[in-house]
C-alpha cells in the first residue's frame, strides 16, 4: 500500500513538473520576442496616465485599472497614440511589458533587454516625466505556445485591451474602442455628426485645413473643403470640445445647416455616463464585455489607485 502511494506521489511530482517545463519561456525565444515587439509600434487601447501603476491583465479577470480610475488620472497619452515595448522581464508567475521606458526618468541608461542575457541596444530618456507605463500579464494555469510566432501572438492577443497592434492608423486604433454603428459612421462613411468630440471629427475627416476662434467666443469653427462642391466649405462648430453645429456652404446657394444630435453619438455617451456612474457606486463592478478575456475576477478586491 505504501508503495503505490509513493508511487503516485511520483507521478504527481513528475507530472507537475512537466506542466512546468511545459510552460518555460526559453531566454532565446524570449529574446527573440522582444526584438519582435521592438521592431513594432501599436496604438494605445487605453490612456496613460500622470501617476499610473501600470496595467495588470488576467485571463478570467478585470483589466486593471478600471476606465473610470484611468479617468481620474491626469492624461500623459491619450488612446489612439503610438506606443512601443521597450523591455521584458520575466517574473515567477508573470511577463511585466515597459511600454514607452515604463516609469524610467530622465537619465537613466536603458537596456532594451529580456534581463536574461539581454540585447545590446541601449537608449536613453530625455523627459523629466515618466511617460510610460507597465503590462503584466498574468500566467498562471496558462499553457504558453512554443513555437516562436504561435506565442507572439498569443502575447499580443492578451495585451490586446492595452496595445492595439492590429491598427493601421491613429484613426483605426480610436475608432477600435467604438461601438460598430459609430465606428461605420466614422472610418466607413467619414460622416461628421452633432455630438461628436475633437477625436471622432479627426478620425472620420482628419484634421481641418484651418481654425478660427473668435476672441470672448465660446466656440471654435474647422474649416474642411466640401467634396465635389468647387469654391465650397464645410464649418463644424465645437463648443466645450464637442460638435454643436455643422454648416455646409456652396457658393450661390443658401447655406444647409445640421444641428441635430446624432443618435450613435448620445448613445455612446450615455453609456459612458451610466458605466462612471455605476463603477462610481461600486468600484469592484466589473467593466463591460470586452473583445478578449481580460476580465478581474468577481471575489478579487480592486486595488487601491494611489
Amino acid at each position: 500500500m505504501r508503495n503505490i502511494a509513493a508511487l503516485v506521489c511520483f507521478i504527481c511530482v513528475f507530472a507537475s513538473g512537466f506542466a512546468e517545463e511545459k510552460n518555460r519561456l526559453d531566454q532565446k525565444t524570449l529574446e527573440m520576442i522582444l526584438q519582435d515587439f521592438i521592431a513594432e509600434s501599436p496604438y494605445l487601447a487605453k490612456p496613460i496616465g500622470l501617476g499610473n501603476k501600470g496595467f495588470k491583465i488576467k485571463m478570467g479577470a478585470a483589466l486593471t485599472p478600471t476606465d473610470a480610475q484611468l479617468a481620474r488620472l491626469a492624461p500623459l497619452k491619450k488612446i489612439g497614440e503610438l506606443a512601443q515595448i521597450t523591455d521584458i522581464t520575466l517574473k515567477e508567475h508573470s511577463l511585466i511589458f515597459e511600454v514607452d521606458h515604463g516609469f524610467k526618468k530622465k537619465g537613466h541608461r536603458l537596456k532594451f533587454s529580456a534581463n536574461m542575457g539581454g540585447i545590446p541596444v541601449e537608449g536613453k530618456n530625455d523627459s523629466t516625466q515618466p511617460m510610460g507605463t507597465t503590462i503584466e500579464l498574468v500566467l498562471d494555469g496558462i499553457e504558453l505556445p512554443v513555437e516562436r510566432l504561435a506565442l507572439k501572438a498569443f502575447l499580443k492577443d492578451m495585451l490586446h485591451p492595452v496595445l492595439d497592434f492590429d491598427a493601421k492608423s491613429h484613426a483605426q486604433a480610436y475608432a477600435d474602442t467604438l461601438p460598430p454603428l459609430l465606428k461605420k459612421i466614422i472610418m466607413e462613411d467619414h460622416v461628421v455628426c452633432v455630438g461628436m468630440d475633437q477625436a471622432m471629427v479627426i478620425a472620420a475627416k482628419d484634421r481641418p485645413k484651418e481654425h478660427q476662434t473668435e476672441p470672448d467666443s465660446a466656440y471654435t469653427d474647422w474649416i474642411y473643403d466640401y467634396p465635389r462642391v468647387a469654391g465650397g466649405a464645410i464649418i463644424v462648430r465645437f463648443v466645450k470640445g464637442r460638435v454643436t453645429l455643422i454648416e455646409y456652404l456652396a457658393p450661390g446657394k443658401p447655406i444647409d445647416s445640421d444641428n441635430k444630435p446624432c443618435p450613435a453619438v448620445e448613445e455612446y455617451y450615455a453609456g459612458i455616463g451610466e458605466k462612471k456612474a455605476k463603477e462610481a457606486e461600486d468600484p469592484n463592478a466589473q467593466q463591460g464585455p470586452q473583445k478578449r478575456p481580460t476580465l478581474k475576477h468577481p471575489d478579487e478586491e480592486e486595488p487601491p489607485l494611489n
